[in-house]
């Protein structure tokens, strides 16, 4: 097995700093989002955040690594596509194909796209895999939460 961890210690106050600035700032919820696309993401973040470890073929990802990934490598744009493909009902456990399907694309997506773009592999391709990475990964969520403050984020009420 490929351990693979951080040697950086990020805070729930980092995350929710970043939550704040960058991922749910007002403005997105204009143009971009609506309230059960942004619920479900947030939960989603909640999902990685507190995860104790990700298992998948030969590779281990700790927790501090999976926050790393959330932390220096991702995006409005990952956050958003991974809960537009995920095309199963909102509800229950939802948010948790969400966090999968997010951190593939924060591990494998880079090198993905730009297969995709090379003409070298199809959309389908990519749907075939994000699959088999659902069905072969082992995720161990953990039992943390952000709180009610950090899933209000955003809103004019605030």
């Amino acid at each position: 097995m490929k351990r693979i961890d951080s040697q950086y210690h990020f805070t729930l106050e980092d995350i929710k700093k970043v939550m704040r600035e960058s991922y749910f700032d007002p403005s997105r919820f204009r143009v971009q989002i609506n309230r059960g696309m942004e619920i479900c993401e947030k939960y989603a973040l909640q999902e990685l955040w507190f995860i104790r470890e990700i298992k998948y073929g030969e590779f281990v990802w700790s927790q501090a690594s999976v926050r790393e990934f959330l932390m220096n490598e991702m995006t409005v744009s990952d956050l958003d596509s991974a809960e537009h493909h995920v095309k199963t009902q909102s509800g229950c456990g939802r948010h948790r194909i969400v966090a999968k399907v997010l951190f593939f694309f924060l591990v494998f997506g880079e090198d993905l796209w730009d297969r995709h773009y090379r003409e070298e592999i199809t959309g389908d391709d990519i749907v075939k895999e994000i699959y088999d990475f659902i069905e072969k990964s082992e995720f161990k969520f953990g039992e943390g939460s952000f709180g009610t403050e950090v899933l209000e984020y955003g809103h004019e009420q605030n």
